[in-house]
């Protein structure tokens, strides 16, 4: 080989390793593995990165420590069949003295879907609604 064929060999080599580099820093920054996932599963991973952020930021009302019951309920759509596996990630405390209602609505706007997230935190002891909140996950692309 010639001294010009053998300066070229580094180049091919570094150019194959910042390739690699820049496919793995996209697919982390992009969340590739987050976007491939069934809408079911897109669902519940962003439920609970929310629930999660809420806790942590201090948004959720002081009674959240003592929800005794979840019931979910959903709009007539595909969130119907997404309930079948999905969990809410709520703790729930045997001796709470709250219910927490939630209800969940299928959503396509333009060329995103997404879920809305509608919660009412309910007093068992009088039936009141004692917090309330809305939340809205993009879930994808319709194509």
């Amino acid at each position: 080989m010639t001294k010009k064929h053998l300066n070229k060999r580094p180049n091919l080599i570094a150019t194959a390793v910042a390739g690699i580099v820049l496919a793995f820093l996209a697919m982390f920054l992009l969340k590739i593995d987050y976007w491939l996932l069934p809408p079911a599963k897109k669902m519940a991973a962003s439920w609970k990165a929310d629930i999660d952020m809420l806790e942590k930021s201090g948004k959720l009302p002081k009674q959240w420590k003592d929800i005794r019951e979840v019931t979910i309920k959903a709009d007539n759509s595909q969130i119907q069949e997404w309930l079948k596996d999905l969990q809410p990630p709520i703790h729930r405390n045997r001796e709470g003295n709250f219910r927490l209602e939630v209800f969940l609505v299928h959503w396509i706007e333009g060329y995103r879907y997404g879920a809305v997230v509608q919660y009412h935190l309910v007093d068992l002891r009088n039936q009141n609604t004692i917090w309330e909140d809305g939340r809205t996950f993009k879930l994808g692309f319709v194509y």
